[in-house]
């Protein structure tokens, strides 16, 4: 919760930005997701990663056709989406034949690490800046992850 903080209003920094609450109910579904796709993986990791993308798509799809939402995308947009969802399938897919190769908690925590990328892509791309609070939140975040992969 600490990375999530945003400034107030007034300038404090005491708000909590308006998509934690979002965050950590996909925080919780990612993690359910992870667990299910490890137990998967027990019959064929690539069947699972599979089936997983089946039921993934058809729910974007469905949600589309309901919500009608405008699809103007640029060629240049479409193909950046595109080789995005081919190297998320791809971790999903590596991630499911891991689980196959040792303990599902080990190689969930270390599949967390993740956002490492991220913010690192964010400083350097974005040049985004992180408050001292929100810092804090992330160091403690994978100090966290780092002790639970430690044993």
């Amino acid at each position: 919760m600490l990375a999530s903080r945003s400034r107030g209003l007034d300038g404090r920094g005491r708000a909590v930005a308006e998509g934690a609450g979002l965050a950590l109910v996909a925080a919780l579904a990612f993690g359910l997701l992870l667990v299910a796709l490890g137990e998967a993986s027990e019959g064929d990791a690539l069947w699972a990663t599979l089936g997983m993308r089946a039921a993934s798509f058809s729910l974007v799809v469905v949600t589309a056709f309901v919500l009608r939402p405008s699809f103007a995308l640029a060629e240049r947009d479409l193909s950046v989406l595109v080789l995005i969802g081919i190297l998320d399938t791809a971790g999903n897919a590596l991630f499911a034949l891991a689980t196959t190769e040792s303990l599902l908690s080990l190689v969930a925590v270390l599949g967390q690490l993740y956002p490492v990328v991220t913010v690192l892509l964010a400083r350097i791309l974005l040049g985004e800046r992180l408050s001292p609070v929100q810092g804090t939140g992330v160091v403690g975040a994978f100090a966290g992850v780092t002790l639970i992969t430690a044993g």
